[in-house]
Formats: structure tokens, sequence, C-alpha cells
């Protein structure tokens, strides 16, 4: 479960720090240190070691940056979605990346909860 767990932290974290890099876009000097500190300071570990049964946490720490990497696709995804309007050419151009934009967020996310959910493909996954 605390596969599952991490992941969670992970996608939470790693929305609200695309929300606030969206927010911060004009100074991005200013807010842009503050977000990526604390997505990816240790705080989040010791909230792990603090909740989490003694010894899970080591094996599942890898979950917590899935998930920040799996919330980016979500977050600009309706701006894929939305790039493109225009000539016909540029209308088929536009269908074909947003194809690819969601057969691709929805790879890496069914991928990361295979992972977090299923033990067995961890340990294929281990034994590579």
């Amino acid at each position: 479960m605390a596969y599952v767990g991490l992941l969670a932290l992970g996608l939470f974290v790693g929305s609200v720090a695309v929300l606030g890099f969206k927010q911060a876009q004009n100074d991005f000097v200013k807010g842009g240190p503050a977000i990526l500190g604390a997505a990816l300071s240790g705080v989040a570990m010791v909230f792990l070691e603090r909740f989490l049964p003694k010894g899970t946490a080591a094996d599942a720490v890898y979950m917590y940056p899935i998930g920040l990497l799996v919330a980016v696709p979500w977050f600009y995804l309706p701006e894929i979605i939305e790039f493109g309007v225009g000539s016909a050419e540029a209308q088929l151009r536009h269908r074909a990346l947003m194809t690819l934009a969601i057969i691709g967020t929805v790879a890496i996310t069914a991928l990361a909860a295979t992972l977090s959910f299923v033990p067995e493909f961890r340990q294929w996954i281990n034994r590579m």
C-alpha cells in the first residue's frame, strides 16, 4: 500500500507544482525556485518516514517522483487539445498531436498505476 500512497502523494504535489508554475509564468524567477524547492525537497520523505510502517518507505520511494512526472501531462493536456486551430492542414497536425498526447498520457498513467498496484509487475521490472 506504500506504493499507492507514494504515487498519490507525488500526483498531489506534482499537481500543486504545475498549478504554481502556471500561475508564476509571468514572473518565474520569483516563484519558480520556491515551487521546485517545495516539490523536490525532503519534506515529503520525512512525511513518509513518519507515517508509513518501518521499512516500507525505502522500497517504494521511487513512486513519488513517478507521481510528480505523471501529474505534468494531465495539466497540459487541455492546452495541447486546444492548440492548432487554423487551416485544414493545421487541423490535421492538431489531431495527430492531440491523439499522441492522449495516448501517451493514458499510457504513462496506466504504467504508473500498474507499477503501484501490481506487485508481480514490480518484481518483473526488478528482474530486468
